[in-house]
């Protein structure tokens, strides 16, 4: 709004920038300021054929303009003095309709509507979008970018950052990661690989961390039936490691892929790439026999290089079993556990491998994408990684490796700021300050209080995306005599955390553990509670060698291990599941 006049001089300025001013519109000294300028001769009153406060201040050098727009009944109006006035008047207003030009100049409906789109062809104004609720409205242009700006500035304002611990308890709890929070049963697969689409890690971290700590009961082979059915589709990073990082993608999804490149793979292999990659465009989905048929070489020649282009994201395939070790070709579903958490041994089913040769197929070359698929790809992304992370900003994106860096997120997510669709703002301490939410997140967010709700100790995987702490993490684990403790990210490592605060690190499937100092010794215990559930067909014996990097035989965790049935194994104490 207008500061309110100080002097006559800034009265008279005041009237010569809005036109004219009714009596509901003067306050304060305003109305002795006036008719200081009256008996000067510089206001004057002037009476508009209106129905709505008629008489009113306006400048006298605008006396001449003001009579040929309003003149008497007699002679017609003089359309470009109108212009003015209604041009200026609609400029200092934040939104303007057709009842408010009716009412203030005692216009007809049709005669205002015709005023106010000659301003939109002029370029003066912008037609709102009507509603049901409302009317249609229109806006100076200067106008409407301030009131944007503006709300923006307080929606920034009004956002409450939480602390991480607060926002990690939040993530937790939002990727199904509470046992209050768990999906159940195979139905719930899809849904679960959708929050995680785009995200790559191991296929052994897939089927023994990332999805059972996520769905109650998880097998193997539900897994295998969406790939086979082709409802989500696997897609490798493009890493030459014995476990390739791979990805799960819906058909639906858009969003563009590090662009593959097998040149470095094993020269042995490199003879055949190119006559299988020819043997499968334009083609669907082949077998191994069709393609070796197709490509002139031996069918063990064309696994080798599919294996490759597999691992290096060229081609994909209906079968899970190609991309496993050789050792885990069939399907293992996790050891069952009791209610206390401790794994049962003798009761792990295995599903037989599929007797069906599994079918290959090139992915589509991303030759330089036109400028609305590449501005669709980033959208995809953004969608997918706001749903997965639920803040994003640079240190949240950076933790899904396949996907857009940040400086081709950040343009895509302030277009959307501004069309409404997402909140940007300060929401979490100790991230950048360039974060944005969906909006009904933001306020979810602001409101979470782990402290409301029962927290359990929580045993999550380095590498989930759910975990915000360690190496390549948005956060540091703090200590309380300063410094920060080390967590790698890489499978064999493990976190527990109560509340969102980080308790327990556990590093090389158990070895070496670090109780955290700021935990209590309760906290302490229930953390390693949790140790057990880290067994499985490859984890048969858990030890653990160092407590805080003394031997865990002589620390103060000794006794609280014996307890979850460990034994003495100098230096350290061993669960040997089963035995």
């Amino acid at each position: 709004g207008e500061r309110p006049p100080r002097s006559a001089d800034e009265m008279a300025e005041l009237l010569r920038r809005v036109g004219d001013l009714a009596p509901s519109e003067i306050s304060g000294p305003m109305e002795l300021f006036l008719h200081r300028l009256e008996a000067q001769g510089r206001v004057v009153s002037f009476t508009f054929p209106s129905e709505d406060e008629p008489e009113r201040w306006i400048s006298t050098e605008e006396l001449t303009l003001h009579e040929q727009a309003f003149p008497a009944k007699t002679t017609g109006p003089d359309s470009e003095a109108r212009h003015t006035i209604l041009a200026r008047h609609v400029a200092t207003r934040p939104l303007i309709g057709v009842v408010d030009l009716v009412a203030r100049y005692g216009l007809d409906p049709a005669e205002a509507t015709s005023a106010l789109e000659s301003l939109v062809t002029a370029g003066d104004l912008v037609r709102l979008e009507e509603s049901p609720e409302e009317a249609a409205r229109w806006a100076d242009r200067r106008n409407l970018a301030d009131m944007r700006r503006l709300t923006l500035a307080l929606r920034r304002r009004d956002s409450v950052a939480v602390t991480p611990e607060v926002f990690a308890d939040f993530l937790l709890r939002r990727q199904h990661l509470y046992p209050s929070t768990q999906l159940q049963g195979e139905a719930a697969l899809p849904a679960a690989l959708v929050s995680l689409e785009g995200f790559t890690a191991p296929l052994s971290q897939w089927e023994q961390e990332l999805l059972p700590r996520r769905i109650l009961g998880f097998r193997s082979n539900w897994l295998d039936d969406l790939v086979r059915d082709s409802q989500f589709r696997l897609r490798a990073l493009g890493s030459p490691r014995d476990e390739p990082l791979i990805a799960f993608l819906s058909p639906e999804f858009v969003g563009s892929w590090p662009e593959p490149d097998p040149s470095d793979a094993a020269p042995s292999v490199h003879p055949h790439l190119n006559a299988v990659r020819d043997a499968l465009t334009g083609r669907g989905a082949c077998f191994v026999d069709e393609i070796a048929t197709t490509a002139g070489i031996k069918p063990s020649q064309v696994q080798s290089a599919l294996r490759t282009l597999l691992i290096y994201g060229v081609v994909t395939v209906d079968r899970l079993d190609p991309i496993r070790k050789q050792a885990d070709s069939t399907a293992d579903v996790p050891i069952p556990t009791s209610p206390s958490g401790r794994p049962r041994l003798g009761r792990t089913r295995r599903t037989a491998s599929r007797p069906t040769q599994p079918r290959w197929w090139l992915w589509p070359t991303t030759s330089i994408p036109e400028a609305s698929e590449s501005n669709s790809s980033i959208l995809a992304w953004a969608e997918v990684l706001l749903d997965r992370h639920a803040v994003l900003c640079r240190e949240t994106a950076a933790t899904d490796p396949a996907a857009p860096p940040w400086r081709e997120l950040a343009d895509p997510l302030h277009h959307a700021e501004l069309r409404g669709e997402l909140r940007r703002g300060y929401f979490v301490e100790g991230l950048s300050g360039i974060q944005y939410a969906l909006p009904e997140i933001a306020d979810e967010l602001a409101r979470h209080d782990p402290k409301s709700t029962a927290a359990s100790p929580i045993l999550i995987s380095s590498l989930d995306p759910a975990n915000l702490y360690g190496s390549g993490a948005p956060f540091d684990i703090p200590l309380l005599e300063g410094g920060t403790a080390k967590l790698l990210r890489n499978a064999g490592n493990f976190l527990v955390l109560i509340a969102g605060r980080p308790i327990l690190i556990i590093e090389a499937h158990g070895k070496r553990l670090t109780g955290l100092p700021s935990a209590s010794e309760s906290e302490l215990q229930a953390a390693l509670a949790l140790l057990p559930s880290l067994a499985g067909p490859g984890h048969r014996v858990i030890k653990v060698d160092t407590y805080n990097t003394a031997p865990a035989l002589a620390s103060p965790a000794a006794p609280w291990l014996a307890a979850l049935g460990f034994v003495r194994n100098p230096p350290g104490l061993a669960l040997y599941v089963g035995w």
